[in-house]
């Protein structure tokens, strides 16, 4: 194929990553002559191959599901059997391998048509892409057929054509290996005067990925061997299709370090902190990491921008409490699950047996106010969870479940739901008060959980401004941060057997958090409890409870907890009824280690029979 098909969607994606304006007429059918003899058209070339990046995108149904597939979230509705089968996630795509190969291949018989920085960086930005791309095949699949140049058929014979799976270990190696040429190519900082513009890569972004994956392949070699040991004998299991040899475990672990070192020691990123010690101040400066696009955010190392008018964002519209405008279906709604992960603010364990009770002994665990059993949390808890009650937006957040109705408390007697008034309509009344609350529980798109989770929206936006239908949110997303910089040198260290060397890591994303713990030493589940914490909904709990080869453990016909605020009426307080989801429907959730490794493709099999099939299907 010697000509590219480029529609509009070339300058679109473009506003996705960069600041350039392409002043580039439509196009249809271009050649490499016309395009690569026209910097305009490089660039946009290059925007293609951002927009076919497998990026998630939390403003989509897909993005909210890696959260809502890890169970530290769930959707509006949490009925039914959960199998976590991950076919949703299924991404076997050459598209955007090939046009990094073809750019590869093709674009340097035109490179002394720009200086040399340019040229670095757009091959640098080719290989990233071609990176990206390989790696989120290989968390699905294992190893996968690896193409580093263009194939072209009727010039080679379809068997020619037909390529095996790699090892995957070796597609590993080759992503660090385009890895390390992105790096060697790129310059320090996504700049103009280099070719780039905000939101494109750069050395460090470059770094930063590698660190990722070599973390990702390190924790497979160490911890993946346990799941596969059922299919010793399956075909791709010996010929190491699927699996890492265990021994290469530690040399992935120092490449994560030594490439995340690489981006600490650069100072030109850092954690986004506010000079304040104020509980409200911590908060704040929590929620606005994610929202501020300026270069003065060093927090941010690779992210997607967004611009109104153009193409803005619903991420508000799909987190926000339903009071505050959060009308999308679907919502991320927090599992209390995941709120127990938290301490409090002076970094002691909280025993929320106590701050609970039980239906037994619920009428000593009454709350005047629900948002009391929160109301000592760290300054992050804060700023990523909507609780019952809480201050949020200038707005009191109601969270009910029902109501018990009048005469029917006894002090002393189990809690029983016989009386509990509920409604599936946000205006129904008992007694002149709304029975589940302005954003409670029971009617459409509002939250299963009695939990929401509020780290993304823009607290100044107005609620006409946050609508699906016409947002003005431009929440930028963020797909790599400093703060997973720092959490990878402290899982790399323990990995290594430094403990003591992930201290510092791990104290400073706490002391950004707002909580006053500090770590004399760490082990694996410190850091692996803080990662869940820090990255809920970025996208990045789902690949860890694989990569670590836990989500089985956690997840076997294993029912989760939610939180049901029940207003006493006699009292006038709430009990907080914790409740396992087994109890209200049947989501029971397990997940089968063979999903570990997805299923290749019926379709690809068809078309290439080289291609073996993974163990388990």
């Amino acid at each position: 194929m010697k000509s590219i098909k480029y529609l509009s969607a070339c300058c679109a994606a473009l506003m996705f990553f960069a600041c350039n304006t392409l002043d580039v007429p439509p196009m249809n059918i271009v050649t490499d002559k016309d395009l690569f003899t026209d910097q305009s058209g490089v660039t946009a070339y290059i925007a293609e191959l951002y927009r076919t990046m497998p990026i998630p995108n939390r403003q989509d149904y897909d993005g909210r599901s890696f959260d809502i597939n890890a169970y530290d979230a769930l959707p509006e509705e949490i009925s039914g059997a959960g199998n976590v089968n991950d076919a949703t996630f299924a991404w076997w795509n050459y598209e955007c391998i090939r046009a990094a190969c073809y750019f590869l291949q093709e674009f340097p018989a035109y490179r002394n048509l720009y200086s040399d920085v340019f040229v670095s960086a757009w091959l640098g930005e080719a290989y990233f892409a071609r990176a990206y791309c390989y790696f989120r095949m290989v968390q699905n699949y294992g190893g996968v057929p690896i193409v580093e140049r263009v194939l072209n058929y009727p010039e080679e014979s379809i068997e020619e054509l037909r390529l095996p799976r790699s090892k995957e270990v070796e597609v590993y190696d080759f992503i660090i290996s385009d890895l390390n040429k992105a790096i060697a190519l790129l310059p320090e900082t996504s700049e103009a005067k280099n070719g780039l513009a905000q939101g494109r890569v750069n050395k460090y972004v470059a770094l930063a990925l590698k660190a990722r994956v070599a973390l990702t392949a390190g924790s497979v070699a160490k911890y993946g061997g346990e799941t596969l040991a059922a299919y010793s004998g399956h075909l791709a299991v010996q010929n190491g299709l699927v699996g890492i040899p265990a021994a290469k475990a530690s040399a992935y672990f120092d490449t994560a370090w030594k490439a995340a070192k690489t981006v600490e020691v650069s100072n030109l990123y850092a954690l986004y902190e506010t000079t304040s010690n104020s509980a409200e101040a911590l908060v704040k400066n929590y929620r606005k990491l994610y929202q501020d696009a300026t270069a003065s955010n060093k927090e941010t190392i690779f992210a997607r921008y967004y611009k109104y008018g153009v193409n803005p964002t619903i991420l508000s519209a799909n987190c926000l409490p339903y009071q505050l405008g959060g009308t999308y279906p679907n919502h991320v709604n927090l599992t209390l699950d995941f709120v127990k992960l938290f301490d409090d603010a002076d970094g002691n364990p909280v025993d929320w047996n106590l701050r609970f009770g039980t239906d037994a002994t619920y009428s000593n665990h009454l709350y005047a106010n629900p948002a009391d059993a929160f109301a000592d949390m760290e300054p992050r808890f804060k700023a990523i969870v909507a609780y019952p009650n809480c201050s949020y937006k200038g707005e009191i957040i109601e969270i009910r479940k029902g109501i018990l109705q009048k005469n029917s408390f006894v002090d002393g007697a189990p809690f029983t739901m016989d009386n509990v008034r509920m409604a599936s309509n946000l205006n129904d009344k008992y007694e002149d008060a709304t029975i589940i609350g302005k954003s409670g529980m029971g009617a459409a798109e509002t939250t299963s959980t009695g939990f929401y989770c509020i780290k993304y929206p823009d607290e100044d936006m107005a609620r006409g401004d946050v609508s699906a239908s016409n947002p003005k949110d431009v929440t930028p997303l963020v797909e790599i941060r400093y703060a997973e910089v720092l959490l990878t040198l402290a899982e790399a260290a323990v990995e290594l057997g430094r403990p003591a060397d992930a201290v510092p890591y791990m104290n400073a994303v706490r002391k950004r958090a707002g909580s006053k713990k500090v770590f004399t030493t760490v082990t694996i589940d410190d850091v692996r409890r803080e990662r869940r914490m820090e990255f809920v909904w970025e996208c990045k709990t789902y690949w860890d409870l694989r990569r670590w080869r836990i989500f089985h453990k956690m997840y076997d016909n294993t029912a989760l907890q939610i939180l049901w605020p029940v207003y006493i009426f006699d009292k006038d307080k709430y009990y907080l009824r914790v409740l396992n989801t087994s109890e209200s429907n049947t989501k029971l959730i397990s997940f089968d280690p063979k999903f570990y490794y997805l299923k290749v493709p019926d379709s690809e099999i068809s078309k290439n029979g080289n291609l073996a099939q993974n163990p388990g299907y």
